[in-house]
């Protein structure tokens, strides 16, 4: 399980003397102490992120060959344990003991350097050892004092790293201790020596032990296994702590390059039956969702998002509630808190795709999943190697980040099998961040900053509609905000977030019927892709954005779950209540949803949405995308002045197509892709603008080259 090393995890019992070996038979005693006599490290450094930090590993000897069975991504080397070695650890029950470790250090053959590039210091790593030090003692500016360090042979050797949010699993049958994701933080004093305080606190790698261990000490008797129990209760996962973010990778060059983060998220079991955490490629297991979301003129959106993370070991720690049960990691106990730290939230080897999980049902199939690597069964095949440093990670751009007006919250979520209170599943929290020149360094403020249950999107707009999409799935969130602009302007901006819908949303529309000087139409998503964007049209009676249906493109960009997107737009009148049309992408029972919202008030019933004719539409343009021209069709119900203009995607005048009384009935017109000077006009999206009247239409089309 994993150590916190918390002052309260102090331990209760003091230290035995671990030279001591009992021969002993029988069955294993409530309480036991062992010791660690041989086995191997493997060490994980994330080298791009040591890269941009301006430090590098090096000089690398005595390694043996990579283990098959590696918790940790890559680049890794794997050092013996030398047989000197006498860590001590405490179990009851089998069970290793929070806060239980009693002394002691595993000591390594073989060696390796750091290096920073920036001013040429260097540490030897000769027989390099993780080691026991009293937090009592050992003292450190950082918000955890650890009881494990790492540093090079020897005690009188400075702590490089300080290591947390280990995870201890221990098979009493073999007598094997494995210790997962023993997180390596750069110690303050480490930091100063190598002339390099800006690295104090940098998560830069971790580590794998596998390790055979000797008895060196029982007390007591065994008691009656406890057993868990997963029915006849409350289920309920909190996001208890959410910490921590930082940058784990980089990607292009600033500032329009791109970053993947992560971040530390704590869950809890407030509920009163115990919950499955087995990890895949066994299926019952929680996912976590982390997310960052910008908060700029006005504008709340989401500017990254990750793939999942597959849950797959649960500590018995108390940093909620006083845990109950503690077990081996197959499950978390009710009271019971576990941890994932950053260094584990951002490795590929449990991140996989959102469109293998159900959000609603809380389930993932490991069957031709990512990790089978898209093979019909459950054999693993898939790792974390293969990717580039930003893949699959929460990703976000440089140019979403370098806005020193906004506000930033980053977002943690737990997806949970069978889980009956959803909110507390959710928490976000306010950080801020700068570019140094070669990363991005994160801060969570510590004042005015709670930890604040519930999507992050709740902490904006005028107003929130949560509505379920459809019998048997999940809901989304509908928020909205109005502005006066003046004049008899306003601006109508919506987030709309998926919370767990597996039918997903393709579409967003509001009735406008007689709403006049529409204008400034836009949409935003998360992705660098303006090609997947969603297309607007307004055509005389709704202001609509969509994707491909279905039935057209199972691979569209509809709004998933744990996605927000964004529309807007400015009209000529104030607000009003109104519903709002979202299309259900996935098929099944009814095809779209209404939501309670604002919207703007028709001008010319004063009415939200009554029922008008519109004077004019149009239809599809064709062929969409085009190369050399394209036609724009059209009706009219009845003579009327027009106006067809094309606009690029800025919102800039190109060209006018059509401008004067037309008659009663259908036609085309035909743009030949040229400007106002006849000069051919770059590739890219332009909207084709039908003003008659009260009525503006308005259709998206596509230029390629």
């Amino acid at each position: 399980m994993r150590i916190r090393s918390l002052a309260k995890h102090a331990l209760a019992l003091p230290a035995l003397t671990l030279g001591l070996l009992l021969v002993l038979s029988g069955p294993a005693a409530a309480e036991e102490t062992w010791a660690v006599r041989s086995g191997r490290t493997t060490i994980h450094f994330n080298t791009p992120l040591l890269r941009d930090l301006g430090v590098e590993v090096t000089d690398v000897a005595g390694t043996l060959p990579r283990p098959v069975d590696l918790w940790i991504e890559g680049p890794n080397w794997t050092f013996p344990i030398d047989e000197s070695s006498d860590l001590g650890f405490r179990t009851l029950a089998g069970v290793v003991v929070p806060g239980g470790i009693t002394g002691g250090a595993i000591r390594h053959g073989g060696e390796f350097a750091i290096v920073s590039t920036q001013n040429g210091a260097r540490t030897e790593f000769k027989a390099p050892e993780i080691a026991y030090v009293d937090p009592k003692v050992y003292s450190s500016d950082l918000p955890i004092n650890p009881s494990l360090i790492f540093r090079s042979g020897g005690d009188a050797s400075p702590i490089t790293y300080e290591l947390h949010d280990s995870m201890f699993r221990f098979d009493r049958d073999t007598r094997v201790l494995r210790i997962h994701y023993l997180s390596f933080r750069v110690s303050e004093s480490w930091a100063k020596e190598m002339g390099r305080p800006d690295l104090a606190g940098w998560f830069v790698g971790n580590a794998d032990v596998t390790a055979e261990v000797e008895l060196v000490a029982q007390v007591g008797t065994e008691p009656a296994p406890y057993e868990p129990n997963f029915s006849n209760g409350i289920l309920d996962v909190a996001l208890g702590i959410l910490s921590s973010i930082r940058q784990s990778g980089h990607e292009g060059v600033f500032p329009t390059g791109r970053t993947g983060l992560t971040m530390s998220t704590t869950s809890c079991n407030l509920g009163t039956v115990d919950v499955p955490w087995l990890a895949p490629m066994l299926e019952d297991h929680p996912l976590i969702h982390m997310a960052l979301y910008r908060l700029l003129n006005g504008r709340f959106e989401q500017v990254g998002v990750s793939w999942m993370k597959h849950g797959f070991f649960a500590l018995s720690n108390s940093q909620c509630t006083p845990c109950q049960n503690p077990s081996g990691g197959q499950f978390l106990g009710v009271g019971c808190s576990d941890t994932y730290g950053t260094t584990n939230n951002e490795d590929r080897n449990y991140l996989g795709p959102r469109s293998e999980v159900d959000p609603y049902q809380g389930t993932w199939e490991c069957t031709a999943s990512h990790f089978a690597g898209g093979q019909n069964d459950c054999v693993r095949r898939h790792g974390g190697g293969g990717h580039g440093v930003v893949d699959h990670r929460l990703e976000v751009q440089d140019l979403d980040l370098n806005n020193t007006d906004a506000t930033y919250y980053y977002e943690g979520y737990y997806v949970v099998r069978g889980e009956q209170l959803k909110e507390n599943n959710w928490a976000s929290r306010i950080c801020t961040m700068s570019w140094n020149g070669s990363v991005w360094q994160f801060t969570t403020p510590g004042t005015n900053n709670p930890h604040v249950y519930g999507p992050a999107l709740n902490r904006w707009g005028d107003q929130r509609t949560t509505v379920n999409v459809a019998v048997g799935d999940g809901e989304v969130l509908l928020a909205v905000a109005t502005t006066d602009l003046g004049g008899g302007m306003y601006h109508y901006e919506y987030a709309l977030l998926n919370k767990d819908s597996d039918r997903e949303i393709r579409s967003f529309s509001l009735p406008v019927v007689g709403v006049p000087g529409i204008t400034n139409l836009g949409f935003h998503d998360n992705d660098a892709n303006s090609g997947n964007d969603w297309q607007v049209t307004l055509d005389g009676s709704t202001v609509s954005w969509a994707t491909d249906t279905y039935a057209q493109n199972p691979n569209a960009n509809s709004l998933v779950f744990g996605y927000q997107f964004n529309f807007r737009f400015d009209a000529a009148a104030p607000p009003a209540a109104v519903n709002a049309a979202l299309g259900i992408f996935k098929p099944g029972t009814g095809s779209s949803v209404e939501a309670a919202t604002t919207g703007p008030l028709n001008s010319v019933t004063g009415v939200p949405g009554s029922p008008t004719v519109a004077q004019a539409r149009l239809l599809p343009a064709r062929p969409n995308p085009f190369a050399g021209s394209v036609t724009i069709p059209l009706e009219l119900q009845s003579t009327a002045a027009v106006r067809l203009d094309v606009y690029d995607a800025a919102g800039r005048l190109v060209r006018t197509l059509r401008e004067g009384n037309l008659a009663v009935g259908s036609q085309d017109v035909v743009w030949d892709g040229k400007d106002s000077g006849s000069r051919q006009v770059r590739a890219g999206v332009y909207y084709a603008r039908l003003s008659a009247g009260e009525t503006v239409a308005v259709q998206p089309m596509v230029l390629v080259k």
